[in-house]
């Protein structure tokens, strides 16, 4: 369920007439409706948020790639306290929670205004998400020397907890690993298509 975007980085106050129509033919408008008056602008730390934030080992993050223009997808697999709520509209990733060589690390050194960054917190063991929206901030607002991912949040939502299924993450003590090695293909392989037909989940 995403908003409509009319400016650069807007508060989505409606849905589009797509969504709308599909809301209406799934039955879901009631729940809609509910979500998108969740919204807030920034997050509301006497509901909470940023202590929700900082206690999740899971988070997804997507973005573009500074370098290609492609959309990308960053499992954060972290420990607590390595997405902190600095301010209701800033936030840290630390460094060491992103994984080796992956595209955050370029929106990392260039650390621009104008990229865009979108956030699932995800609490798999309570069924719990939080969609954040924003855009990485200036270097000039933040400490490039921490090397950790700043971003600006531009648009803050409760979302729905189906398709959530219940897991319990445990997290690590050790750092990620830097050895972990990325594989990049522009077709999926017989290996790659049965993976994603066994998982129950997938991001995009």
């Amino acid at each position: 369920m995403t908003a409509t975007s009319t400016s650069t980085y807007p508060f989505a106050t409606s849905y589009h007439p797509g969504e709308l129509v599909v809301q209406t033919r799934a039955k879901t408008s009631g729940v809609a409706s509910e979500l998108l008056a969740g919204k807030s602008k920034s997050l509301n730390f006497s509901k909470n948020h940023d202590a929700f934030l900082a206690a999740q080992s899971f988070a997804v993050v997507s973005s573009v790639d500074p370098t290609s223009g492609q959309v990308w997808v960053t499992p954060i697999f972290s420990r607590p306290r390595d997405i902190t709520a600095t301010s209701p509209t800033s936030i840290v990733i630390r460094n060491d929670a992103i994984p080796a060589n992956d595209v955050l690390h370029k929106i990392i050194s260039k650390q621009e205004a104008t990229t865009p960054i979108s956030m699932l917190g995800i609490d798999l063991n309570r069924r719990i998400r939080h969609r954040i929206m924003g855009h990485a901030a200036a270097s000039s607002t933040c400490l490039p020397s921490t090397g950790d991912l700043h971003f600006t949040v531009n648009e803050y939502a409760p979302n729905c907890p189906k398709y959530i299924n219940r897991r319990e993450i445990i997290p690590s003590l050790q750092p990620v690993n830097p050895n972990a090695i990325r594989q990049e293909r522009t077709t999926l392989t017989q290996d790659d298509q049965a993976f994603i037909q066994r998982a129950d989940t997938l991001f995009l």
